[in-house]
């Protein structure tokens, strides 16, 4: 990105998204030794369409351009509200209980410490998508507004000369 400011902050939450990426991994480790095959529900299915639609956004450019910049981030902000759903429907539905029922002996996991972790990373998507929708606010207030006004500002001083300010 053109913009280091701007920039920090996607970089922020991308590591924060990797952080959640790696604790689902790490919940998840026990059933990848069992032999299921999932179905997935519409939610499911959105959450995939928005990830797949920001990377092949991301790997089919090097450099996001001012252009491309509010699209990307409403993009990023799509799929920080898919996650935040998918965490409160996993939060509300059986599958909570489901899944410390199933995995509570191969590891040490409670209803308590497993809807805190998820309650957790649905409160980080919350702050994400506030921090993504300032980052547009910001952006379209700060950077388009400089962008337009990089003319040179000439004023009329008298009929025989010019200032330029």
């Amino acid at each position: 990105m053109s913009h280091p400011e701007l920039s920090s902050i996607i970089v922020g939450i991308a590591y924060d998204n990797l952080k959640h990426s790696k604790i689902i991994q790490e919940l998840f480790k026990p059933v990848t030794k069992l032999d299921l095959s999932p179905k997935c529900d519409d939610d499911q299915v959105k959450v995939w369409k928005e990830i797949h639609s920001c990377l092949d956004q991301l790997s089919s450019i090097e450099t996001i351009s001012d252009e491309m910049l509010p699209d990307f981030i409403k993009g990023l902000t799509n799929l920080e509200d898919c996650m935040d759903e998918i965490y409160s429907y996993f939060l509300k539905s059986e599958m909570l209980k489901n899944f410390v029922d199933g995995f509570s002996s191969l590891m040490p996991i409670t209803i308590d410490n497993l809807t805190f972790i998820i309650n957790m990373m649905s409160e980080d998507n919350v702050r994400h998508r506030a921090m993504l929708i300032e980052v547009i606010y910001y952006f379209n207030k700060n950077i388009l507004k400089n962008v337009e006004s990089n003319a040179p500002i000439v004023k009329y001083q008298n009929p025989d000369a010019w200032i330029s300010g």
